[in-house]
């Protein structure tokens, strides 16, 4: 006798291997847009270094854009293994923001196999709590 739930939710890996590529997909196609967009706006309308366009939404926008820059910078910090790829990444968050972003998660998505659970993309090889067991053992619960 099976139990109800293998049938009703799938496999635990083929949930996983579909929640992992189309996280892949979906940040592919984000990225490859916002390329688009920003090429697109360049043709269109010109470098966007004008006097006519400082105004003061553009200025809460860059505020905005570097708090961002700064939250993912604090994680690729914590991902990356050298400070000079943490600076290479940085850099580049900070020339092509949300192009990188995107560039960043589906590298990050292409380490993790199907059989990870997904917050496996978050966490990195040399992270504090080791394995994902020591890490159920030190939070007190499955994550």
């Amino acid at each position: 006798m099976y139990p109800q739930n293998l049938f009703r939710q799938g496999n635990p890996s083929q949930r996983n291997c579909s929640c992992v590529t189309a996280e892949r997909i979906i940040f592919s196609i984000l990225g490859i847009f916002m390329a688009a967009v920003v090429t697109y706006t360049v043709i269109t309308d010109g470098l966007p270094f004008r006097a006519e366009l400082l105004t003061p939404w553009m200025a809460a926008t860059l505020i905005d854009f570097y708090i961002n820059i700064f939250a993912i910078s604090v994680w690729v910090a914590h991902k990356e293994s050298s400070w000079i790829s943490t600076a290479i990444w940085i850099c580049l968050l900070i020339c092509f923001g949300s192009m990188t972003t995107c560039g960043y998660i589906v590298i990050q998505l292409f380490q993790v196999s199907y059989q990870d659970p997904i917050y496996h993309v978050l966490l990195n090889c040399h992270s504090k709590y080791g394995t994902s067991s020591q890490i159920v053992s030190h939070v007190g619960y499955r994550i």
